[in-house]
């Protein structure tokens, strides 16, 4: 699927004088957006924040002035035009372009998902882009990261990573991080698998027999927790699970048999409706895991021993 932004043919010319980083009223011109029926048309940001396509001649005659939201400013309740409030000056309108013979502009140009619409500044001695993914959401990205590939996308999960050209799997990518952790002293996590003794199975050895015990990822932000923490990386020990799921399987988590379930603290205050500082108290306190889950925020406990 192309793109919105590919293949554009920027206009030129001895009359052609482009309006990128220039003010139309509320408007700020970012980049060119494409030709359409002999009319060139540019993408541009409002003061307000939202971000519209304008041709060539609306901006140069002003007959647009905003994304649209000048139109209710204007407006009053009988319908008498009133004059716009003043708004202070636009995020863009302090950004300047370097001109420098050592800058390099990226304007223009496409790094995976990401297709960068202008210079947004300078800061800690890098060059910073405003880019558009293919999913429509905004981000600004430093000329470092874009250069490298460390960054292809806003994070929507659109972009497969790669490693020297080639495309990586991420069940690829967590089942080599989970060997790493394992087996290399080098890596930062061994000292809390690998030095404990936790080690991958043999089956695991290879990637083929990993991806056909544990399937795909459900969605980007699931990655593989094991179930039982003192036991191995191996089948029926593993699940592709969030961070939540996860923070509610740790060693350190309290977990209370009730009516033949065991769950942390969290999980049960959940499903009795309660917060889990309240139950967490409880348990504390020294109640039994039935008064502290079946007695009523705001009601005394009753001992079973006064109980006749």
């Amino acid at each position: 699927m192309t793109a919105l932004y590919d293949n554009l043919k920027f206009p030129s010319g001895p009359r052609f004088k482009s309006p990128i980083g220039k003010r139309t009223d509320l408007l700020f011109v970012l980049a060119f957006a494409g030709n359409r029926k002999g009319h060139s048309y540019w993408m541009c940001v409002c003061d307000c924040g939202e971000m519209c396509v304008r041709s060539q001649k609306e901006l140069n005659r002003k007959t647009t002035n905003s994304c649209g939201c000048a139109r209710v400013n204007r407006i009053g309740t009988k319908g008498v035009k009133r004059k716009a409030k003043e708004k202070p000056a636009g995020k863009y309108d302090t950004v300047k372009t370097p001109t420098n013979a050592n800058f390099k502009s990226l304007l223009g140009k496409r790094f995976g998902r990401l297709f960068v619409l202008a210079f947004d500044g300078r800061k800690t001695e890098r060059n910073f882009w405003k880019c558009i993914c293919d999913c429509g959401n905004m981000r600004v990205v430093s000329s470092t990261r874009l250069g490298s590939q460390d960054v292809r996308s806003c994070g929507c999960g659109g972009e497969k990573r790669k490693r020297r050209g080639v495309e990586i799997e991420p069940e690829h990518e967590a089942w080599s991080n989970m060997r790493r952790r394992c087996g290399d002293p080098t890596n930062k996590s061994y000292r809390i698998y690998g030095e404990k003794g936790i080690t991958v199975c043999d089956r695991w050895a290879e990637y083929k027999n990993f991806i056909e015990d544990m399937g795909r990822k459900p969605t980007p932000k699931h990655s593989i927790d094991r179930i039982d923490g003192n036991r191995n990386y191996e089948p029926g020990n593993c699940r592709w699970a969030t961070a939540t799921e996860q923070a509610r399987n740790v060693s350190t988590n309290v977990l209370l048999d009730y009516k033949g379930e065991r769950k942390c603290i969290t999980e049960w205050a959940e499903a009795i409706g309660m917060k889990g500082a309240t139950l967490g108290v409880r348990i504390r306190s020294g109640w039994s895991v039935e008064d502290a889950i079946e007695t009523p925020v705001g009601e005394k406990r009753i001992s079973k021993r006064n109980e006749v």
